[in-house]
């Protein structure tokens, strides 16, 4: 055999050996683990569904459903015994839950029987809940997080007991205020948009995080905008069109698409008796309380539940204007700090959290179940930060407490809680939800509004015209614009939200707070990480003398700004002065081993180390302004040894050279075939 038979066969085997190795590495990932989690969640609560249900609910629910089954959409708000404060939202999904059971059992008759049907879409929605809070965590903090996050929404005891034994909807609306957070994070205005409207007609208490969400987007899209003056004007209108106004339209499309069917309208007419407003109004007025059940800053003995709201407080003001107040000022410091720091994730959870906790805390007319909305929200917090775990452990007692409480002593009319034996909790809730608020509040200061001043638009020391002064372009926001997906087909955001791409390298754990190392097969040779965009040189562990080969393949998406175009490790089409390799585009992979020069990665590479050292990865972009970057790559790395030596060595995987570790448990050599 001759010696370029010889060469190419040892080309043949290097190559077969990769691809048998990746092949291992995905097979070896935890997906698994995610698809576990629903479905123990699940059982759970399939296990619980015979549990009778919240008998108010569940009549008034059975009414309704009879009521569209006899008189349709149209005329539904004029028949409905009792009068409904639902808006359609959910009344779609009511009537179509009661057509299905129609098709296997009959006709909807009495409430126990159509009570475990009611049940099943709040259980449903639980598992889509903590699916996007999987999805969101992994889009904001990365995917070691992300299932601890999940696992902590799906088996919270409260939420459980919501959907489970209660059969409330609260899990449907906040379902969808969350999909419309983590579209706004991935970068699907219009999509975002559809969502609030889908919200806002099914659950409109859980609305107010949008507004947060809403402030980060609009400050971090208007910072990659020139001054609106002179020539630049036309892309401040064109901008303002298409990523301001177009999502709103598509929300009031929304909106009035799913008013009309039940004889209402943004635009009333004679033949239209209602608007949105109009039936908002009926939920808002029908419990003019100080509150509703809720243990919340009015249940305190010197307010009391089910007292009128409209009593004259302090300073001749009622009790339902302060509430407003003191909503409207707990609220600032949560849209100041996301106006200040749009572009970080901590300040947007912590945000949406705040907001959450006052709206249930501070107005009044309060329900017990309005405080749902914060734990998914605290859950995505203490997944990330250890202190915060102090807050969710906070918030699900309290939360469960209040559910629980009311639910054993239905019905829980005015004056039957504060007669229970659960009277004593009461005081005890009120004020721990707000200490939970004002902790929150200082915590929210402390971490996102002290310090210096974010950057300013114009600013000659900002990282935006620090990007000028270095010879960058302005960012053209009308072309990214153009690249945003304007449809709401899900199919095509699968591979945004990172469904197909990344799904089966997730680092998973369990409900328990399991961290993966990184370490994935079983021999060691090989490693799975994430590199995160916002962080400058990442160590990987992997240890290399000079002349060693590595294989390194890269999947995922990041961009280098909040809202803008979003590529995968092989970078944009852009080269851009100031960045750690100008030559090359910007976003690409970069890697470097010790204090080497660094090379070009991309979407994988077979490398020759130029130099002993530890091998590190990097986004190509700004070596010190990684303030508004966001994403992140994961990164499968081969260690191929010498061209003689090709997978015939172990890997230090803690960050320390092999001569410094202790001997291994297992022989140094293995044969790999």
């Amino acid at each position: 055999m001759s010696e370029t038979e010889h060469g190419a066969e040892a080309s043949t085997d290097l190559l077969r050996a990769i691809r048998n190795r990746l092949q291992r590495v995905r097979g070896s990932s935890d997906s698994g683990h995610l698809l576990l989690l629903l479905a123990s969640g699940l059982a759970i609560r399939l296990a619980l569904l015979p549990t009778p249900g919240f008998q108010g609910d569940i009549w008034c629910f059975t009414s309704w459903a009879n009521t569209l089954r006899q008189t349709g959409t149209w005329a539904f708000y004029s028949h409905a015994v009792p009068e409904s404060d639902y808006l359609p939202g959910y009344l779609y999904i009511l009537g179509a839950t009661a057509f299905i059971r129609s098709l296997f059992v009959g006709p909807v008759a009495q409430p126990e029987r159509f009570a475990l049907w009611i049940k099943l879409v709040p259980i449903v929605a639980d598992l889509g809940l903590a699916l996007v809070i999987f999805l969101l965590a992994r889009r904001l903090f990365g995917p070691r997080r992300s299932l601890v996050a999940a696992a902590m929404v799906l088996f919270n005891p409260g939420i459980v007991f919501t959907s489970a034994i209660w059969g409330q909807v609260d899990s449907i609306g906040d379902f969808l205020s969350l999909s419309c957070l983590l579209a706004i994070t991935s970068g699907y205005p219009v999509l975002a948009g559809a969502l609030a409207g889908l919200t806002l007609m099914t659950k409109p208490q859980y609305c107010p995080v949008l507004v947060v969400a809403a402030i980060a987007y609009l400050r971090s899209e208007m910072l990659c905008l020139p001054p609106a003056a002179g020539s630049t004007l036309s892309a401040w209108m064109r901008w303002t069109g298409r990523r301001v106004l177009l999502p709103i339209g598509f929300l009031l499309v929304t909106v009035e698409a799913l008013a009309l069917p039940f004889s209402m309208s943004i635009w009333p007419s004679a033949m239209i008796p209602w608007t949105p407003l109009d039936r908002l109004a009926v939920s808002t007025t029908k419990f003019p309380f100080t509150s509703a059940n809720a243990f919340n800053l009015w249940a305190a003995p010197f307010f009391g539940l089910w007292r009128p709201d409209s009593a004259v407080g302090w300073l001749s003001i009622s009790f339902q204007t302060w509430g407003w107040i003191l909503l409207a000022a707990a609220s600032a410091p949560a849209l100041l700090a996301t106006w200040r720091r749009p572009s970080s994730s901590t300040a947007l959870i912590w945000s949406c959290f705040l907001v959450a906790m006052a709206f249930f805390v501070l107005p009044t007319r309060m329900h017990e179940r309005y405080l749902f909305g914060a734990v998914p929200l605290i859950a995505v917090a203490a997944a990330v930060e250890g202190q915060a775990i102090g807050y969710y452990m906070g918030v699900s007692v309290l939360y469960l407490a209040n559910i629980a409480a009311v639910y054993l002593t239905q019905p829980a009319g005015p004056e039957m809680l504060e007669a229970s034996p659960f009277a004593p909790l009461i005081p005890v809730g009120s004020a721990l939800s707000v200490l939970l608020l004002l902790g929150s509040l200082l915590h929210l200061a402390r971490q996102h509004l002290s310090g210096p001043i974010p950057i300013q638009q114009g600013d000659t020391t900002g990282s935006y015209s620090l990007r000028l002064q270095r010879g960058a372009a302005q960012p053209d926001c009308q072309t990214e614009a153009e690249r945003w997906r304007i449809g709401i087909s899900a199919i095509p955001l699968l591979p945004r939200f990172g469904i197909t791409q990344q799904l089966l390298v997730l680092l998973a754990a369990s409900a328990a707070l399991l961290i993966a190392r990184g370490q994935v097969g079983n021999d060691g040779a090989a490693r799975s990480l994430v590199i995160q965009a916002n962080r400058s040189w990442q160590g990987t562990g992997v240890w290399l003398n000079r002349g060693e080969q590595v294989f390194i393949a890269a999947r995922g998406d990041w961009t280098n700004r909040i809202g803008g175009e979003r590529f995968g490790p092989g970078g944009s089409w852009r080269t851009v002065g100031g960045t750690i390799m100008p030559s090359v585009p910007i976003g690409v992979l970069l890697g470097r081993v010790g204090s080497s020069d660094p090379f070009v990665v991309g979407e994988q590479a077979l490398l020759s180390a130029p130099t002993s050292g530890e091998l590190q990865l990097v986004m190509n972009d700004w070596p010190d302004d990684r303030h508004d970057v966001q994403g992140f790559v994961t990164v499968h790395i081969v260690l191929l040894g010498s061209p003689s030596q090709a997978f015939n060595r172990s890997i230090s995987w803690d960050g320390v050279p092999p001569g410094q570790l202790a001997p291994p448990t297992r022989p140094p050599q293995e044969t790999r075939q």
